[in-house]
């Protein structure tokens, strides 16, 4: 299975990290920390995967 990432989700996008925070419903921070670390609680994970539109990939 091929492997994703945030970060370059966003950016491939057009997304900045704000409005991607804003529409996952999560924080600018938590959001950061997601893309940077991979640090977060799932149910933010889901948040974002969907807000990208990303979930036939999980």
């Amino acid at each position: 299975m091929r492997m994703f990432s945030i970060r370059r989700r966003r950016l491939l996008k057009g997304i900045t990290l704000e409005t991607l925070a804003e529409r996952a419903g999560i924080g600018k921070a938590t959001l950061q920390r997601l893309e940077t670390r991979g640090d977060c609680t799932f149910e933010n994970f889901i948040r974002t995967v969907l807000a990208l539109g990303m979930a036939s990939e999980l």
